[in-house]
């Protein structure tokens, strides 16, 4: 995702520096935001086809060879039946392996070939942190929390994998974060899997999923970033959808937060802003710093 200021008409604008709108933080332009997210995800994934590629080669030669008959005592035989046959089905498992792949690809080309005409104007308001982000960048969403800029939006399916996993090793770390998500904070709000908004901590303790549908937790939170864009939560004017030129425009103010690879690529194909934590963080401390500067000169 490619972080940029947005421009205005006034001298402030026209100078390149950022364009603020009230809490929200700086304005993220994002043209074609699929492609740098992803760069490396399909770099690594080139590089694993050509390896088991290269493998397979490795196994034909080899059923090749083993198919070579021996002369032994005056007799011919035959390699033996079993290796034969766990070659060919590690052959098997490596060409379907390979075929599911190229399939992942394609879908992923398919992806970045359709964002090529969307733009994303993203005033980050709401963030939606997946579980991962609560254990091991707790201290990052508290800081987030303090600042006042944004306000943390916790699904009911992470409140209760971070409850599941106070049983686990992960104790410690998940038993802080929902410590952190008690707490009477203004900027912590409780939501639905479909961004509903729950009343307190304790409504969310008496709430159950619908399970009918059959999603992963991992949908479960990118369709409570869908729902927050019809809520309340999220001002209607933040997700107009205009059309010119060719290309589509969208403005968000939800920005869905996790480091799982799977999750991003949901994300981005749904049109719902999508960063690693520590990324977003280095971004808001720069905007801020922008501010500041910007506020020190006027």
């Amino acid at each position: 995702m490619i972080l940029a200021t947005d421009k205005d008409d006034d001298d402030d604008a026209n100078n390149g520096r950022p364009y603020y709108q009230s809490s929200a933080g700086a304005v993220e332009r994002v043209k074609n935001d699929a492609a740098e997210d992803e760069d490396d995800y399909e770099e690594g994934l080139v590089g694993e086809l050509e390896l088991e590629e290269e493998v397979m080669g490795d196994e034909e030669r080899a059923e090749d060879d083993d198919d070579v008959v021996v002369e032994q005592g005056g007799h011919h035989e035959l390699q033996p039946t079993d290796d034969l046959q766990q070659l060919r089905q590690r052959k098997d498992e490596l060409t379907q392996k390979h075929l599911d792949q190229q399939h992942r690809k394609q879908q992923l080309k398919a992806i970045l070939r359709e964002r090529v005409q969307v733009e994303l104007e993203v005033r980050p308001k709401y963030l939606v942190a997946d579980t991962n982000c609560y254990i091991d960048h707790l201290n990052a969403l508290v800081r987030l929390a303090r600042e006042k800029h944004y306000t943390i939006v916790a699904p009911l399916v992470v409140l209760n994998e971070l409850d599941g996993l106070c049983r686990s090793r992960l104790a410690v770390e998940s038993r802080a974060a929902l410590d952190f998500l008690r707490e009477r904070n203004p900027q912590i709000r409780y939501v639905t899997s479909k961004g509903a908004p729950l009343p307190n901590f304790a409504a969310c303790t008496m709430s159950e999923e619908n399970d009918d549908q059959g999603l992963t937790n991992d949908d479960r939170i990118l369709q409570c970033c869908l729902g927050l864009f019809k809520d309340r939560l999220a001002s209607s004017t933040a997700e107009e959808d205009t059309c010119s030129d060719g290309v589509r425009r969208l403005r968000r103010e939800v920005v869905l937060l996790t480091d799982d690879r799977n999750l991003r690529v949901k994300a981005l194909s749904r049109d719902v802003p999508v960063r690693d934590l520590p990324a977003f963080l280095a971004w808001s401390s720069s905007a801020a710093a922008a501010s500041s500067s910007s506020s020190s000169v006027n």
